[in-house]
């Protein structure tokens, strides 16, 4: 008898702290989870407000491609760990800030449609191989 109380006594503990481990866990990761995107997000409004403020540059009033344009941006797409930036018109094609680069063909993408509403726009994070 006090053998199947006690077997009795360990299943119903190893029940409890089953059920209470997995509990924890579960509470972990979510909590893990909405750290992670918040830190994302955070990431993400840091760079658009890089971005934006970049946009409103005195060196971008003037319509005239110069060296000058593209090494202030080349610097600081560099300095930022960005790709590139360019520039866009609304009846033209885009410019990238690169020297010795080409125009974009850009009139049927989603961000060109969105900004040129004024809404800013973020593409998916990609990664480049």
């Amino acid at each position: 008898m006090l053998i199947v109380s006690n077997l009795s006594m360990l299943s119903f503990s190893n029940h409890f702290v089953q059920k209470y481990f997995s509990a924890q866990v579960q509470e972990d990761i979510s909590k893990i989870t909405d750290l992670g995107a918040e830190i994302i997000d955070k990431n993400m409004q840091h760079n658009e407000n890089i971005v934006s403020e970049l946009s409103k540059s005195p060196i971008l009033s003037n319509d005239i491609y110069s060296e000058d344009r593209v090494k202030f941006y080349e610097e600081r797409a560099k300095k930022l760990d960005f790709t590139c930036f360019f520039v866009s018109y609304l009846k033209r094609n885009a410019k990238i800030l690169l020297s010795n680069s080409d125009t974009l063909q850009i009139f049927d993408e989603e961000f060109f449609k969105k900004s040129s509403f004024g809404e800013l726009f973020t593409s998916k994070i990609t990664a480049i191989k």
